[in-house]
């Protein structure tokens, strides 16, 4: 009954906000185009503001919940809620002073890294004996002060992944909501029923700013999108002591990372795909996954987004799979 009351809040609050930054944003001309369309039409930018958002609106729902209903489970909901908002926000607030500033790759790299405060000064894994993360067959690993470290490479790991893969219409927000709903399903299948709660109305936000996100797309995620869903997962991993398998779940992720650094001296020279007169998106150098595709099958971009969208669910479902095997 919590999660149907606290994702309806989400989908609704994020499909609505997002409707209103769509015309607030032309009407400012904060407008990019939108270079995978023929005509290269004008979209409106910083979607992702809609998503933070509709978190906010939900962390303070659920709050009041907690407030009416005084039950110790509903306690501990609340204040997981109200940590991964935390994380959400500040890279949100990271990614909108980079969708400003325009910043170079090494300040994009350090500056979400703020996104971690929360767990550290709120979770404080430390000191409450979480400093470990689970590994299949071995058990619990307790780092010490190395997982502080493993905090922050998550912080800046997870939003920038998913800002990497981003260009196309719908796919960041997609495979975002693939990867929490299986966090979801394992956390679930814990026994972890808040940090499930958390994912499924994560997934609910998502799928609001998707209803305009998706082909043809009428907004873009820009950074503040981007860096706000992966600090969601990143969040997810953490609280729910999920780390290992959000890792797998980013497998697609690591491939475009891949196909990144081996062909990182063509990044310049070509920053997006092309698309042809056919409709059909091609690139000349395949710098990344979606253009590697791209050069290799000339999809049309609603094809792109299947394929990636199917990939991803295949990983995800393999994941789960495996995380049912060992327990």
């Amino acid at each position: 009954m919590i999660f149907v009351i606290l994702g309806i809040i989400a989908y609704a609050t994020s499909w609505w906000s997002t409707k209103n930054i769509i015309e607030a944003t032309k009407k400012r001309k904060l407008v990019s185009k939108d270079v995978y369309k023929s005509k290269k039409p004008l979209r409106s930018r910083f979607g992702g503001l809609s998503f933070i958002s509709a978190v906010i609106v939900t962390s303070f729902s659920a709050y009041l919940l907690c407030w009416l209903v005084r039950d110790v489970h509903m306690l501990e909901l609340t204040n997981l809620i109200i940590t991964s908002t935390y994380v959400i926000i500040l890279a949100g607030l990271a990614g909108v002073l980079s969708d400003i500033f325009r910043f170079d790759w090494k300040v994009n790299f350090v500056i979400p890294t703020i996104s971690a405060l929360p767990l550290v000064f709120m979770s404080d894994p430390y000191q409450t004996g979480l400093d470990y993360v689970y590994v299949p067959g071995i058990g619990n690993i307790h780092l010490g002060f190395w997982y502080f470290i493993l905090l922050l490479i998550g912080a800046t790991g997870a939003p920038n992944a998913v800002n990497m893969i981003a260009g196309v219409n719908g796919i960041e927000a997609g495979m975002t909501s693939i990867i929490l709903t299986s966090l979801g399903i394992i956390a679930a299948m814990q026994g972890k029923i808040s940090i499930a709660i958390i994912s499924f109305t994560l997934v609910a936000a998502l799928l609001g700013f998707l209803h305009w996100n998706r082909y043809p797309a009428k907004i873009f995620p820009e950074d503040v999108g981007t860096w706000s869903f992966g600090a969601a997962i990143f969040a997810i991993a953490v609280l729910g002591k999920l780390e290992f398998w959000a890792t797998l779940l980013m497998a697609l992720y690591f491939v475009n990372l891949f196909v990144f650094l081996t062909k990182i001296k063509y990044e310049k020279m070509e920053k997006f795909g092309h698309i042809r007169k056919d409709g059909r998106l091609t690139s000349k150098y395949g710098s990344s996954l979606t253009k590697w595709l791209m050069k290799r099958l000339h999809p049309t971009e609603p094809q792109l987004v299947g394929l990636l969208l199917g990939l991803q669910t295949l990983v995800s479902a393999l994941v789960v799979g495996l995380s049912t095997y060992f327990g």
